[in-house]
């Protein structure tokens, strides 16, 4: 049974991906109905992908106008609505709460909301930029600095922008969406997997919050502990861990390549590192793929100060070579400043 038209939705912390996601979606039917115009005869199934990508772009048109035949995302905010792109508003309260409106229909829809666990650096930078472009000119007024502090200063915190998610999806899916999926590349709470002494699992908590909101699915990218995406296994939801190594392997294969070192000598040269033993896995992959030797860091950690580690040992043959540094979550940045010196 084929499943209802796609609907892109994305809240404020996730905007710059879900523009991104927009895009990729778009080029990508663009290009089928290329190749399907290229056929000298389609199939059944042809013709049923040709209906199905015109029937999405005509509902784009539709929501946004008879130029945006393409997918775009729909916010969940009032914000740059000029351009068309509006479908769900939220109106914040002064009591700091908010109220969820679908302004739009989403009965028999598959639903995609996009959110970020933690606030992109992308919106403070475009301030930011915008203030540089006005210096010395007669619109940098208090009035104008006033409000660009005030747009900084809503940066939201973590808990904000679960909260926030945990809304739309609620309001999307009693809204008789036929789908809801939850795209949340950097799953929030990842370090709090497991319960322990007095401590919850948030990570958990995070999961039947979204089981009470009726998301169906959820993708995840590299999840910092595989037992997060068990939590969402059930008879009502599931799961995806999408790997990023697919995107950094290459990437790291060309700074390999386009270094001095001659390919025959790259094992000599080079190793990856894990920051510790927990990442293990990880890092043995890559050096699998890359065909370089496996160094990992042993880290001991003064629990008497949150977040700090007293000394790095590493173990492995490191010495006159290249570092690789694998590791899946950046706090700080401590570890890997003392990984990095230990290394040196």
């Amino acid at each position: 049974m084929a499943r209802g038209l796609p609907a892109l939705f994305t809240t404020r912390s996730g905007r710059p991906l879900a523009r991104e996601i927009a895009k990729e979606l778009t080029s990508i039917m663009e290009n089928r109905l290329q190749e399907l115009a290229r056929e000298p005869t389609l199939d059944k199934r042809q013709e049923a992908e040709i209906q199905r990508i015109n029937r999405i772009r005509a509902m784009n048109v539709e929501y946004f106008g008879k130029s945006r035949g393409g997918l775009f995302p729909r916010h969940i905010y009032i914000e740059d609505f000029s351009d068309g792109e509006i479908h769900v508003v939220i109106d914040d309260y002064k009591l700091a709460e908010e109220k969820p409106e679908v302004a739009n229909s989403v009965r028999g829809q598959d639903v995609f909301l996009v959110s970020a666990s933690y606030e992109p650096p992308r919106d403070t930078e475009e301030l930011i930029r915008t203030a540089a472009a006005k210096t010395g000119s007669s619109d940098m007024t208090p009035a104008f600095l006033e409000e660009l502090v005030r747009e900084i200063r809503k940066d939201r915190s973590v808990n904000d922008n679960v909260m926030e998610a945990m809304i739309a999806l609620r309001t999307l899916s009693i809204c008789d969406a036929e789908r809801v999926t939850w795209i949340c590349p950097s799953a929030p709470y990842a370090r709090q997997d497991r319960s322990k002494e007095r401590e919850a699992s948030i990570a958990k908590l995070v999961q039947e919050f979204s089981e009470v909101c009726r998301v169906s699915h959820a993708v995840f990218e590299d999840l910092h502990a595989d037992q997060i995406k068990s939590y969402y296994q059930d008879q009502f939801q599931t799961a995806d861990n999408i790997q990023a190594s697919r995107v950094l392997l290459p990437g790291i294969q060309q700074l390999i390549a386009k270094s001095d070192i001659p390919p025959d000598k790259v094992r000599q040269h080079f190793c990856v590192e894990s920051p510790d033993a927990g990442a293990m896995k990880r890092a043995r992959w890559y050096a699998n793929k890359l065909g370089i030797p496996l160094a990992y860091a042993d880290k001991m950690r003064d629990y008497s100060i949150p977040n700090s580690v007293a000394k790095v040992i590493v173990i492995g043959d490191v010495k006159d070579r290249h570092a690789i540094i694998i590791d899946d979550l950046l706090d700080t940045g401590g570890t890997l400043v003392n990984i990095a010196n230990e290394t040196v």
